[in-house]
């Protein structure tokens, strides 16, 4: 009880929270956005090892 009273003036109502829940991959669609851009367009090329075989990156 007391860890719920310590935590209770720094909690939003709970329609508050449920609201900001469902908007959370709305607030994380810049990020996802930006990574997917990211890493779908770079290719890189083969490199070689020690042995001398081409190895895809």
């Amino acid at each position: 009880m007391e860890d719920l009273q310590d935590r209770k003036p720094h909690a939003l109502g709970e329609e508050t929270e449920e609201t900001l829940a469902a908007l959370g991959s709305l607030f994380s669609s810049p990020y996802n956005i930006y990574n997917r851009g990211k890493l779908s367009d770079m290719q890189f090329d083969p490199f070689i090892d020690d042995e001398g075989n081409e190895i895809p990156l």
